[in-house]
């Protein structure tokens, strides 16, 4: 592709790369930046789904994409390279979207007092308002982070198969479960709290993203 089509490919493809215990976020950084001239974005695995008999496999292979990166022996110079793509920088974003007051997704928003609306409980996303995700086995999910038991639909040789109520009533009945937690929330502008990331949501889910107001201040100020 870059080289059939090298303009397509500049102004249009990025990499997206898993940090695990066999690289390191300075290996990553330098492959695509040496052979593409393109600064990845580098995710860790997701820790959701894994059996117990798994769990201490996993462990050994998970790595913590800001320690690897501090470990790096050209630290600054990867950071200020990756800047808008580090972790750091989106959090700092996703702060100033919510908080600053100063920015609008649409004319609408300039209509409405923005404290008076009303806000869906956790930061999930709504389902297929961002991406959808199908697995080699036709599972349809919401994205590629979560579980195949949350699965919303599946693909067929013949159908699609896709109940719209059936996934509306599902969210609705884990949003109703962090309804009172999230109303004392101090942080529900800009919670990136997934609940397919929530451990025992089919019963008594908590969420580690809580914040109260010693912990939001704390969030506030660093």
């Amino acid at each position: 592709m870059k080289e059939k089509y090298p303009d397509y490919f500049n102004e249009r493809v990025n990499f997206n790369s898993v940090l695990h215990n066999k690289n390191s976020v300075e290996e990553i950084y330098r492959f695509f930046k040496n052979k593409y001239n393109k600064i990845p974005s580098i995710g860790e695995l997701n820790n959701v789904g894994i059996r117990k008999e798994m769990q201490e496999m996993f462990n050994t292979t998970y790595r913590n994409s800001n320690e690897s990166l501090h470990q790096s022996e050209h630290y600054e110079e990867i950071e200020r390279d990756m800047f808008i793509r580090s972790g750091s920088y989106q959090s700092v974003t996703l702060f100033l979207h919510q908080y600053s007051g100063f920015v609008f997704k649409d004319y609408t928003d300039l209509l409405f007092d923005r404290n008076k609306q009303k806000t869906v409980p956790t930061g999930t996303c709504i389902p297929f308002s961002k991406k959808m995700y199908v697995t080699v086995n036709g599972k349809i999910l919401p994205c590629e982070r979560i579980g195949h038991q949350f699965a919303l639909g599946e693909i067929t040789d013949t159908e699609v198969h896709l109940d719209v109520k059936a996934i509306a009533n599902k969210y609705n009945v884990y949003y109703s479960k962090f309804e009172n937690l999230c109303g004392k929330c101090k942080n529900t502008k800009s919670c990136i709290q997934c609940i397919y990331n929530v451990s025992d949501l089919d019963r008594k889910p908590v969420c580690h993203g809580y914040m109260n107001e010693e912990s939001f201040q704390n969030y506030v100020n660093s």
